[in-house]
């Protein structure tokens, strides 16, 4: 478990307490999730501080400012402007901090999103572009052998500031609407997100999201090989009763929390396999692995395992 505060991260054990302290190497900083990790950037300035999956930190040195980045296991993508009012994003070894590729943008252009692909052999990111005079988002995923050519593109009118990917399919989306694109064949389908996105997560090829419209919540599994309209489906009894959901970290499974009592549903179909009494109101469900999750019920934090 990992408390952000301004001056560093603390690591601590299932009880809450405190198991060691990671300082943060700049008088003010800024903490972005970042894929597999954290990265954590000065206020002002560059540099960037990478915390990896397993909780081991690699400081890098920048001279512009880091707006955006992803971390794997293998590797640190990062993104921000560059000199002559260009953008540039890098791709480092994260063991080493060593340069693996540099890829350079118009003064058109500006990286918004990054995500490695499921399988970690290649990466995606959007580009906000505007070189032809209106706002076009591009996909385009690039192998991780340092090749400044992308293997794939898609264009998408508007800005989709956020990615994500289910199956072979890569997701684009803001509040609003969605985007699939096939990655395959290069089909692209949008989608009107039913009500205002609150919260969206992916794991193990499965996608899931919940809006909220007032004190209406609505929550919906998204089928990646569904005919045109069929994206979207709610699991019966629970569609509009689901206030808060996590996947497990293989994506097998979801826990998700009504009122007033704890639901596991199947990723694909969202059939439920298990449900018991919550014993409060939950205000949080974090994954720790693929039986263990984290949850806040009425302010205090418990461990609970499925299965």
């Amino acid at each position: 478990l990992l408390r952000v505060e301004e001056e560093g991260l603390a690591i601590l054990d299932a009880a809450g307490k405190e198991q060691f302290y990671l300082a943060f190497p700049y008088r003010t900083s800024r903490v972005m999730t970042a894929g597999e990790g954290l990265a954590v950037v000065p206020g002002r300035g560059g540099g960037m501080m990478a915390i990896r999956p397993d909780l081991t930190a690699l400081e890098l040195d920048t001279d512009d400012a880091i707006l955006g980045a992803s971390l794997s296991s293998s590797y640190i993508l990062a993104y921000g402007p560059a000199a002559q009012g260009k953008s540039s994003l890098v791709l480092l070894d994260s063991g080493t901090g060593a340069y693996r590729s540099l890829l350079s943008f118009s003064q058109l252009e500006w990286p918004v999103a990054s995500a490695f692909l499921p399988g970690g052999n290649a990466f995606g990111l959007l580009v906000l572009d505007l070189s032809s005079g209106e706002a076009v988002t591009r996909f385009v995923r690039y192998s991780l052998d340092g090749s400044k050519t992308p293997d794939f593109s898609a264009r998408v009118g508007g800005l989709l500031p956020r990615l994500a990917y289910i199956g072979n399919q890569a997701v684009l989306y803001d509040d609003e609407r969605m985007v699939l694109i096939d990655m395959e064949t290069g089909d692209v389908r949008e989608e009107a997100v039913p009500g205002r996105l609150e919260v969206l997560a992916a794991a193990g090829g499965h996608l899931a999201f919940l809006t909220r419209d007032g004190n209406d919540y609505n929550f919906h599994l998204v089928r990646g090989d569904a005919g045109e309209g069929e994206i979207f489906f709610q699991p019966e009894g629970y569609g509009e009763t689901i206030r808060v959901f996590a996947y497990a970290s293989d994506g097998s499974f979801l826990l998700a929390a009504t009122e007033d009592e704890l639901v596991v549903l199947d990723a694909s179909t969202g059939d439920p396999s298990s449900r018991q009494p919550s014993g409060g109101q939950v205000e949080r469900i974090q994954a720790l692995d693929s039986l263990h999750f984290f949850l806040v019920i009425d302010g205090q934090g418990v461990i609970a395992t499925v299965g």
